[in-house]
């Protein structure tokens, strides 16, 4: 979390948008700089999760990086929930 503005450009964007309640951001299943975006960008996220042992611990890794966000960039997102998906 060393660079400090590249992680705010979705904010910025969506920021200029008025007449909306909600709007969904779906980022690709890593953590790199869509997904740092657009948790800058988000209130609230609500993380879907595969029930297996590798899925478990990405979501893990994400709640490290929602902390990070929290207190290295100031930023108040809370974790809506965590959606248990099915693994086929």
């Amino acid at each position: 979390m060393q660079r400090r503005g590249r992680e705010w450009v979705l904010q910025r964007s969506l920021s200029t948008l008025d007449g909306y309640d909600f709007i969904l951001i779906d980022t690709p299943p890593n953590l790199g700089l869509l997904t740092e975006n657009a948790l800058c960008a988000a209130s609230w996220v609500l993380v879907p999760c595969q029930m297996s042992y590798y899925a478990i611990e990405g979501t893990f890794a994400l709640m490290n990086v929602l902390d990070q966000i929290r207190h290295e960039l100031n930023h108040p997102i809370e974790v809506l929930g965590i959606l248990p998906t099915v693994l086929r």
